[in-house]
């Protein structure tokens, strides 16, 4: 059991609560408590622009992988000690934000030890676009962002969904009568970082996160609805595949 909940990045419960006072745990809440747990990191800026969006990703994966998660992931601070027990972490936002150099070192020993942060932009948004980039530079000095080429496996059948074309949707302008005339088909846009052979940065410029608690209602650029879910999916198990 330890070697099962090593690898799944679990934390075994060890003593019972010390105190009869606390609430007593559902037989769901028990179940919820030892499922793999994936981490929202609160930053400096709007950090839940989209606070539904991971929470019906990781139910969308309950419903089609074999590989169960809990469903209500957990909002921590890069400083908090159980950041280490997560085997990915999930960062989004509009506007722009920045780590301190304490959490900057907490992100960087986590990621250079196997983890892996899986990031978007809310709506294509240019402040947090401009923010992740330059918090990319300050992780990892001589390395960049580069787009993932679409044969890479993330895409592929090997890791979920093969996603070699998506539909990409357009924002609305004047010369647009239907959602449909929105649409168009292009290769996945999703960059990332290697650390020795692995991707252990991913992200997003194009909007993921709002589409996926949304649908397809929102007026910003960015994927479809349906295959927003499914990138996000495929970014969710190849986190777990490393």
């Amino acid at each position: 059991m330890n070697v099962c909940a090593l690898t799944a990045g679990r934390t075994l419960i060890r003593e019972l609560p010390r105190t009869a006072s606390e609430r007593k745990q559902t037989d769901a809440e028990r179940i919820e408590h030892r499922l793999l747990n994936i981490a929202r990191i609160r930053h400096s800026g709007e950090w839940d622009a989209a606070p539904q969006a991971l929470q019906k990703l990781l139910q969308a994966m309950n419903q089609v992988s074999a590989v169960q998660v809990a469903t209500k992931p957990r909002l921590l601070s890069l400083t908090d000690e159980r950041l280490f027990a997560h085997p990915l972490l999930y960062l989004h936002g509009r506007y722009g934000f920045a780590l301190d150099q304490g959490e900057q070192q907490k992100l960087r020993t986590y990621l250079k030890q196997g983890g892996v942060l899986f990031a978007d932009a809310c709506c294509g948004a240019d402040e947090f676009d401009q923010s992740f980039r330059r918090l990319a530079e300050q992780l990892f000095p001589g390395k960049r962002l580069k787009r993932i080429p679409v044969d890479h496996e993330l895409f592929s059948r090997n890791t979920g969904f093969e996603l070699r074309e998506v539909r990409f949707r357009h924002p609305i302008d004047l010369q647009t009568k239907t959602n449909e005339e929105r649409v168009t088909r292009i290769a996945p846009e999703i960059e990332g970082i290697e650390i020795d052979g692995r991707l252990a940065v991913l992200y997003s410029s194009y909007d993921l996160s709002c589409a996926i608690e949304h649908g397809d209602r929102i007026a910003c650029p960015g994927y479809v609805a349906e295959d927003a879910v499914k990138l996000g999916l495929n970014i969710v198990w190849y986190s777990l595949l490393q």
